[in-house]
């Protein structure tokens, strides 16, 4: 009838195991909390950048993106649908062109930078800062 309590290995009954003291559990729970921010503010992060690099390597995706949400959004006819369409894509072509000829004196500017950086480095710094420097052409620079 009566069964033997368990014990831990310290010989205390497992029922009577004692608890963290209350600033720990606060501690732990602010912990997990900060950490889940974190983590959402990284992926979100994550998720922007990789949407503008769609949008940088193929340009045209751009209106067939925009055009569709402005149509519900602003409850166009069909007709008006097709006139933003054409008028989102004639502006969109335009300031990439615009963009392009600006892009090529950017990259230059910053290739005139990067050989004047190169030359006061020793032959440590130079392969580094050549990484460095390609990886920032490839992350920051408009396309060419």
């Amino acid at each position: 009838m009566n069964e033997p309590l368990q014990t831990s290995a310290l010989g205390q009954p497992s029922s009577m195991k004692k608890t963290k003291p209350r600033w720990v559990q606060i501690l732990l729970l602010l912990v997990i909390f900060a950490s889940g921010g974190v983590i959402g503010s990284i992926l979100t992060a994550r998720a922007i950048v990789s949407r503008i690099h769609t949008f940088r390597s193929n340009p045209s995706a751009l209106p067939d993106q925009i055009v569709p949400r402005l149509s519900l959004q602003l409850g166009l006819t069909d007709s008006q649908t097709e006139k933003v369409d054409s008028l989102f894509r004639t502006t969109h072509r335009n300031i990439l062109n615009i963009h392009k000829n600006k892009a090529d004196e950017i990259h230059k500017e910053f290739e005139s930078m990067r050989l004047e950086i190169s030359k006061l480095l020793n032959e440590k710094q130079k392969p580094r800062w050549d990484m460095w420097s390609t990886r920032i052409k490839e992350r920051v620079l408009p396309p060419l």
